[in-house]
């Protein structure tokens, strides 16, 4: 064993951190069964309120869906008033959840189904508590320790036998400030993807016109003029095949896959706009019988079934394919350019309406070559086109940087917790 190290019950930890059950450092209390509140008793509004393991995000709680109750019901068991610095997991529902209670700024308590640990020891620094709380090892011990399989409550006898590292109090506060830290840097990540989201649907709602407008709300500088409302099928190239669905599902049976060959491309890649994924091939023979859904650089490629306007680009360097039974092609004219024609099927509220309410009837949520014939789209000039892609590509982009980035920050958090927790690691 390393010197400066010893065998306990969590595994190796250092000589000087103690190992205690978390009804010695602290107390779990809860609503009592007799005191459970109705439904009829949530109020929208009020002076105390109410906090639910649905309030939970993050860690957090949040405050703007709370609900609350009277003041009789507030003050009816002091053991649940909550305060800033509390710590709060979920015993029903989603179990194990945990929230650090922060910025509360009014008297709250708790609904059944959810404990508040209190009266914790002046050895144990509440914060460094937290995040001990916030690993997997609540539930994997709960998990262990359950008779009855699939565990429905968290009860109170499990959680005080939860055994947590103890380092020494200065080395608590450390460990916790750096884990907060990363919180800090995680929520930031967060907010900006929430803020650029945000953006963009009031982007998408303002600078398409809405119905019965001949202009947008916002136009981008140098821009001018109405804009067209144009069937689709009159923006299609003139040619056999600018609308055409995948080959019938008998005609690509999962035995005539083979392991490589001419690629076969499926819902997969149009949800995740991705065309790089996928193994699915047929040879050479089968791709010429079925050569009439192949698949060219700028097609518009729709999901037929599942998410109502699920769409992609058909990209310029893709491997050569086919696309599958569940997919419909479109090939437009010069004067549409493919990434507009995306963003218009994809994002624009107005065009995804008209997409649901055509779809209304069939026999599965999803789309139809009737359907897309149906569709009138808002059209201008492809300089603008060109613009209005390019604009919300730049978003689309910045949401994607903060969500690496977000990613990013939660696995050195993870590595961080594993390290830090256990001791391999010293803050001291």
């Amino acid at each position: 064993m390393v010197t400066g190290y010893k065998q306990t019950e969590l595994g190796i930890i250092p000589n000087d951190w103690n190992v205690e059950l978390l009804g010695n450092i602290a107390s779990p209390k809860a609503r009592i069964g007799w005191q459970n509140l109705r439904k009829d008793e949530f109020l929208d509004s009020g002076d105390f309120m109410l906090i639910t393991g649905t309030n939970f995000e993050n860690g957090k709680i949040n405050y703007k869906i709370c609900k609350y109750v009277s003041k009789e019901r507030y003050l009816q068991d002091e053991n649940i008033q909550v305060k800033n610095g509390d710590i709060l997991i979920t015993k029903d529902g989603t179990l194990g959840k945990v929230a650090f209670v922060q910025e509360l700024h009014m008297p709250a308590t708790l609904n059944a189904g959810v404990f508040v640990l209190t009266g914790l020891s002046n050895e144990v620094n509440n914060r460094f508590l937290y995040q001990y709380l916030c690993t997997e090892k609540l539930m994997k011990y709960a998990e262990k320790t359950s008779t009855g399989g699939t565990i429905q409550h968290l009860n109170q006898g499990v959680l005080v036998n939860f055994p947590i590292p103890i380092p020494p109090l200065k080395e608590q506060k450390r460990i916790a400030q750096s884990l907060f830290d990363m919180d800090t840097l995680i929520a930031k990540s967060e907010q900006a993807i929430k803020k650029y989201r945000a953006l963009k649907q009031t982007c998408l709602q303002h600078m398409f016109p809405r119905a019965g407008q001949t202009e947008p709300d916002i136009r981008l500088p140098g821009f001018t003029g109405p804009w067209e409302q144009r069937k689709l099928p009159d923006l299609l190239k003139k040619s056999t095949g600018a609308m055409k669905i995948g080959p019938f599902g008998s005609a690509l049976k999962k035995d005539i896959y083979v392991s490589r060959g001419i690629k076969v491309y499926a819902q997969e890649n149009i949800f995740k706009d991705d065309f790089s994924i996928g193994n699915y091939y047929i040879t050479e023979n089968k791709y010429k019988e079925l050569q009439s859904c192949e698949l060219f650089p700028g097609d518009i490629v729709i999901s037929m079934m599942g998410t109502i306007g699920a769409c992609a680009v058909f990209p310029e360097h893709a491997e050569k394919g086919i696309m599958n039974s569940h997919l419909l092609r479109l090939q437009f004219g010069n004067d549409m350019l493919p990434e507009f024609v995306k963003l218009l099927l994809r994002d624009v509220p107005s065009i995804k309406i008209e997409m649901k309410k055509l779809s209304v009837g069939t026999i599965m949520t999803g789309l139809s070559s009737t359907v897309i014939k149906k569709l009138n789209l808002p059209v201008t000039y492809i300089e603008e086109q060109k613009k209005i892609s390019a604009f919300f590509k730049n978003l689309d982009n910045l949401i994607t940087l903060h969500q690496r980035t977000c990613e990013k920050y939660k696995k050195i958090k993870q590595g961080m917790m594993e390290e830090l927790l256990s001791g391999k690691i010293r803050l001291v």
